[in-house]
């Protein structure tokens, strides 16, 4: 029986062989994806990783944050920074959040469920693995921020992909490797 929507049409145009491999990551991301659990994938560049993720993310019609990250990458990129206000008269400065930011805290994500795909671990930088640690450990209602803060953990499911292991390996130990 099938169904004739745009989603799934726009699925089969997806580039994507079923290869057992592929077959094997899509259903890691699906079954992890139901209880929310961190998955971090390692493989070659060009082995499918990212397209097994969009895959299924699309199939569910999951709200997508895509981060790729390159060694230059601050933690700041990641979480927001405090920017001149324009509409104020003297210089005042406000925190303007990501996108990420806002998708993994319970108070910023208006109750909807992310899924974050963070692309090219292994090129962070340790201050941004520090400060990705904390998001990958399910275990924890809360999120530490990088200034010390803490924000409730939104509903989100985030997926990181490496090309090559990692040299700290403590953010691999939260997470399904």
């Amino acid at each position: 029986h099938y169904h004739n929507s745009s989603s799934e049409t726009d699925l089969c145009k997806n580039d994507i062989i079923f290869s057992s491999s592929i077959n094997d990551m899509i259903d890691v991301i699906f079954s992890f994806s139901l209880i929310n659990y961190p998955v971090i994938l390692e493989g070659p560049s060009g082995c499918g990783k990212s397209s097994a993720f969009l895959y299924v993310a699309k199939y569910l019609g999951a709200k997508i944050i895509q981060i790729s990250i390159s060694s230059s990458t601050t933690v700041e990129d990641l979480f927001g920074r405090f920017e001149p206000n324009p509409e104020s008269k003297n210089i005042q400065f406000e925190f303007k959040p990501t996108s990420f930011l806002k998708a993994i805290d319970n108070k910023r994500n208006n109750g909807e469920k992310y899924w974050i795909l963070i692309e090219e671990l292994n090129l962070a930088s340790p201050s941004v693995i520090d400060s990705l640690e904390p998001i990958f450990n399910s275990q924890s209602n809360h999120i530490t921020l990088p200034d010390g803060s803490f924000i409730q953990r939104g509903n989100f499911f985030i997926v990181g992909l490496l090309s090559k292991p990692l040299q700290k390996q403590s953010i691999t130990n939260a997470a399904l490797y």
